[in-house]
Parts: structure tokens; C-alpha cells; sequence
């Protein structure tokens, strides 16, 4: 899932996804939920200019 911030909306779409897909022979889903990695909750400074 690609979104961290509180209140998204990311896991329902993903539930609708997997459930739909599961329909499909040969198709293997591996859900990898960016909230439950230790990432910082808030960016902020200047993006180093190889990033911007």
C-alpha cells in the first residue's frame, strides 16, 4: 500500500484488489503495507537537489 498517512483510504482498495484478483488462476498477491515499515510520519527540509 503506498499511502501512510492517517485515515487513508489504501487498505480498502487493496481489500476490493486482492479479493478481486483471487478470482483469477495463476495470479500470486503479495500485499506490502508501507505503515507497518519504520518510516518517518513527516518530511521536511529542502530535498537534496539529486532528489528534486
Amino acid at each position: 500500500m503506498g499511502s501512510t498517512r492517517q485515515g487513508r483510504f489504501a487498505p480498502t482498495i487493496v481489500d476490493w484488489f486482492t479479493a478481486y484478483a483471487a478470482g483469477y488462476e495463476g495470479i500470486t498477491i503479495d500485499v506490502i503495507d508501507l505503515a507497518d515499515r519504520p518510516l518517518p510520519a513527516n518530511l521536511h527540509g529542502d530535498p537534496l537537489p539529486y532528489v528534486a
